[in-house]
Formats: structure tokens, C-alpha cells, sequence
């Protein structure tokens, strides 16, 4: 379903669930970074494979950017470039 999403030409948004979430981590492995959009979905409590969460802050898309970039092997500083871009393209800003 993800690649008729992607060819259809719309974007794909990724929470922090992406850090510990398999089903996550297995969509947005295959999303390409020009179609990624990414939140937070606050307030919403998150909860952790390991038992523990946490309440979700507008902060907290800094973890959804440090899971992407950890899952793709990209650095911080260029998903923040690019999905900044494709949040502008998304929004018509």
C-alpha cells in the first residue's frame, strides 16, 4: 500500500513510535525522505516496548527526526533540512 501512496504523490508522516516501533520502522524504511513529513500527534501518551513512555510534547519531533536519521543512516542536520523543505512544499509556504 505504501508504494501506491508514494506514487500517487502524496507525503508520508512519522511519529515517534518510529524509535521503537517495528511496524514503524518497517513503512518508513521503505518511504523515501522526499515524501517524509514528520510530528509528534501530541498530546498522546507514547508507550515503549520497554514498558516505559511518555507523554508527547511539540518537542518531541526532535525524537521522531533522531529515529529517522538513526533508521536511515543520515545525519540530523540534513532530515531536518529536508523534511523542513517538504513540510513548506506540503503546506504551500
Amino acid at each position: 500500500m505504501l508504494s501506491e501512496i508514494i506514487a500517487a504523490g502524496y507525503f508520508v508522516s512519522t511519529t515517534p513510535s518510529l524509535a521503537y516501533s517495528p511496524q514503524s520502522r518497517q513503512a518508513i524504511a521503505q518511504a523515501p525522505i522526499e515524501r517524509l513529513l514528520i510530528e509528534t500527534d501530541s498530546p498522546v501518551f507514547y508507550q515503549e516496548n520497554d514498558g516505559m513512555g511518555f507523554q508527547a510534547t511539540p518537542k518531541d519531533v526532535f525524537r521522531t527526526l533522531k529515529a529517522y536519521a538513526q533508521l536511515k543512516n543520515f545525519h540530523e542536520s540534513e532530515v531536518l533540512e529536508i523534511v523542513n523543505h517538504n513540510a513548506k512544499n506540503f503546506f504551500g509556504i
